[in-house]
């Protein structure tokens, strides 16, 4: 049977989304997620599992149990407070449900040694939730450019990635360097302590890692390789993903 892949929706407690769209009422909170995480997924070979945030948590915990993977996606900025800081005024909007609820999805996932691959905010929250730190906003905090390139078309390369030596990105991408498209604006500062490093960009900021103490397949990356799927060097990362996900 083809794996079941979990993807953590965005969610919004704010009316906006609805309004916007024409398709809600005033006061509708909103769950919500790009197509392409979806077609990612289904184009490797696995179906993809959309997941909401909970009223009951305990309900995210229990659905793991009938998932064979885990797909952290991109989204809001991560509450600073999570990871000893203050709420700086170049922080993006913050939703706690969703950190709350992914930080106990990725640790459960670990648990049950299931595989999982985060997605920007994704890199961001799964190092927050093994004790790293994030740089707020990257120009203010860290003094480099924008990593936010958001000028250009989705799947369009902006930059280069390099895989140091022993990266498992190397073997998945049959070179030591990818070019990624971009779309960020915090990023690790101090990484976990069950982190090691799998991807650095031109000015040396983290963009993969993996993970410690669960799968194998515990990694997450900074760029976004689903708005790249119909590239056949991205699509290799999904394929090597869904492919640990196959009990």
């Amino acid at each position: 049977m083809k794996p079941l892949i979990g993807i953590m929706v965005n969610y919004d407690y704010r009316e906006d989304v609805g309004k916007i769209s024409d398709q809600g009422m005033e006061g509708q909170d909103w769950h919500f997620i790009a197509g392409d995480y979806m077609y990612a997924i289904e184009k490797a070979g696995g179906v993809p599992v959309l997941l909401p945030c909970y009223m009951d948590q305990e309900n995210a915990d229990k659905v793991l149990d009938r998932l064979d993977g885990l797909m952290i996606s991109g989204g809001n900025d991560v509450d600073p407070q999570l990871y000893g800081q203050r709420i700086k005024s170049h922080t993006g909007a913050i939703i706690p449900q969703r950190d709350e609820q992914e930080i106990n999805l990725i640790k459960g996932a670990v648990k049950r040694n299931l595989p999982v691959l985060g997605i920007c905010r994704g890199l961001q929250i799964m190092a927050v939730a093994f004790g790293g730190t994030l740089f707020q906003d990257l120009a203010e905090d860290a003094g480099k450019e924008a990593h936010s390139l958001d000028l250009m078309p989705r799947n369009h390369i902006c930059h280069y990635v390099t895989f140091p030596e022993g990266s498992v990105f190397r073997d998945i991408y049959k070179s030591d360097s990818v070019g990624v498209n971009s779309l960020h604006h915090q990023a690790i500062d101090k990484a976990p302590e069950n982190g090691t490093v799998l991807a650095l960009s031109e000015d040396e900021v983290i963009e993969a890692m993996h993970f410690a103490g669960g799968h194998d397949f515990t990694v997450a990356v900074q760029w976004h390789p689903e708005m790249m799927f119909d590239s056949v060097e991205h699509a290799k990362l999904f394929k090597a993903f869904v492919d640990s996900c196959e009990k």
